[in-house]
């Protein structure tokens, strides 16, 4: 994918298990990637010089190796162990954040400058939410529920600031 002027999605197909260096290179009107959870290797340069480049779904084991300054929208397919602080620095410009439905909790400082410090749409489980403190509540302005089948008083109690709640 070096220098593919008019692409603007790439889905790399699941029978892939590595993304060598420079795989995606200078596709300067790319926006979205979307990389299956068969990738078990992911190099460092694998994604470079894609400056349009805003969204991307991908499991957590290769966070590290998207350029995470440009990201707007993340959509994190699988997640096998806790999520980390590491997991999101760097995201200074994320805004909307999907989690798998068993992530139950954020780290601690999830919404601080350097850690997703613009992030305001959350699209993840009843439980994570009602982990998050009324601070981190507060800086949401979507919140969407996609594991849910129906949502009582209490989840959504303390939401100050919200202007949209989604259900499945």
């Amino acid at each position: 994918f070096d220098s593919i002027e008019h692409l603007e999605e790439i889905m790399l197909p699941s029978t892939i298990k590595e993304v060598q260096n420079e795989v995606i290179v200078k596709c300067n009107k790319l926006e979205r990637l979307i990389i299956p959870d068969s990738i078990e290797i992911m190099h460092r340069n694998s994604i470079k010089s894609c400056d349009k480049l805003k969204s991307i779904k991908c499991k957590r084991q290769l966070l590290k190796y998207i350029p995470k300054n440009q990201i707007v929208e993340l959509i994190m397919t699988h997640v096998e162990k806790k999520l980390k602080q590491d997991d999101f620095k760097g995201f200074d410009n994320l805004i909307s954040l999907t989690l798998p439905s068993n992530v139950n909790e954020l780290p601690k400082e999830i919404f601080k400058e350097g850690y997703c410090p613009q992030l305001e749409e959350l699209s993840c489980s009843s439980e994570l939410l009602n982990s998050l403190t009324q601070e981190q509540r507060n800086k949401l302005k979507t919140i969407h529920f996609p594991y849910e089948k129906e949502i009582t008083k209490d989840i959504v109690n303390n939401l100050q600031n919200i202007y949209d709640i989604k259900v499945a």
